[in-house]
């Protein structure tokens, strides 16, 4: 919870990169938090990072198919 609750406080403040870090760490702590991923999936796709991004939706759609937040995150980071 603290990583997940530092990465919303980094958010609001503007710091993408401290952001995706404490998300990062939340998937490696909790590699089925299908929320945190979609998270990290946003912000990586946001940062420019989009082959991240879109491995990151495509491992939570693996776990979950359908998952709308990935399936949607998925269709706008591959039609950009």
């Amino acid at each position: 919870d603290a990583h997940n609750n530092l990465a919303t406080a980094y958010v609001r403040q503007g710091n993408t990169e401290g952001a995706i870090r404490e998300l990062r760490e939340v998937v490696r702590i909790q590699p089925g938090n299908l929320s945190a991923r979609c998270r990290l999936a946003d912000l990586l796709c946001a940062a420019g990072e989009r082959d991240e991004a879109v491995r990151q939706y495509r491992e939570v759609l693996r776990i979950q198919p359908d998952y709308a937040p990935a399936v949607n995150g998925l269709n706008a980071a591959t039609t950009r």
